[in-house]
């Protein structure tokens, strides 16, 4: 535990007392230490996010804040890139960027802080609008069986094991509420411009990286797991693990494929 304090501390940032777009921009130009989500979640998940049964208030209370003293203030957490959101203008020599490059993938996190969950009630989140973003996506086929009906028709049912990562900060203060503070309302949601050659932008397209610069609190880390069970037109046996880093998201970067960082974007 100590050392994986240790190896966060030393891959991370640590903002200043800027304001948040100064803060983004400092970014910029700089070869980001990223964190990836696996060992920052490993961490995250043993922090004390509950209060015991002998345990006074004031003694929970400073558990949480000298487990925190231990968490740098903000980790840099590789995202999902889609490309087809980053379009180039070769009249202007710019990389048009959309919001979807960076933020392309949802999850229901209803699983994670809905019924049934340790955070039912104390975490809020919306069926329809959160402020959260999902850096990894995977799946992978586990199994498979045979399965019939009512009706005694049978089929072959593949099992699916469908996995999300994500970081999540909170409800939206409204449903159609913007990410990004630059971000172009409709179906554009552009949120900034890159000037590039045309050559940098094919090798940008090609390997860059996004990233989102965060700042770790309570509950540090939740999971759920979503399913849907197999039919005879749609026979997937499907399980989704969520697993979610709770912190506030202060920055969205883009980065080359060394890490250096060419962009950086406010959120909200």
């Amino acid at each position: 535990m100590k050392f994986q304090m240790a190896m966060l501390a030393g891959l991370s940032f640590v903002l200043g007392t800027s304001t948040a777009h100064a803060q983004c921009q400092d970014f910029v130009g700089t070869v980001a230490a990223t964190t990836s989500f696996e060992p920052a979640a490993s961490v995250l998940r043993n922090l004390p996010t509950t209060r015991g049964e002998y345990e006074a208030t004031v003694d929970f209370e400073a558990r949480v804040a000298n487990a925190m003293q231990a968490l740098p203030s903000a980790l840099i957490i590789p995202g999902i890139f889609s490309e087809e959101y980053a379009v180039y203008d070769a009249d202007s020599g710019v990389l048009n960027i959309q919001a979807y490059a960076l933020r392309n993938v949802n999850t229901s996190y209803e699983y994670v802080f809905g019924y049934g969950s340790p955070f039912y009630g104390e975490v809020e989140y919306s069926t329809l609008g959160n402020r959260g973003v999902v850096v990894f996506q995977g799946e992978e086929v586990t199994g498979s069986y045979t399965a019939s009906n009512a009706f005694g028709a049978a089929t072959r049912v593949t099992e699916i094991t469908r996995t999300h990562h994500a970081i999540f900060e909170g409800e939206t203060a409204r449903y159609n509420e913007t990410f990004f503070v630059e971000q172009q309302e409709g179906a554009g949601a552009q949120i900034g411009a890159v000037p590039m050659s045309i050559p940098d932008a094919q090798a940008f397209k090609a390997t860059g990286q996004v990233a989102f610069v965060v700042a770790p609190k309570w509950p540090f880390y939740a999971e759920g797991v979503r399913s849907w069970e197999p039919t005879i037109s749609n026979p997937t046996d499907v399980t989704q693990p969520i697993s979610v880093i709770v912190a506030d998201i202060q920055c969205g970067l883009l980065l080359l494929a060394d890490n250096t960082v060419i962009a950086a974007f406010e959120t909200r």
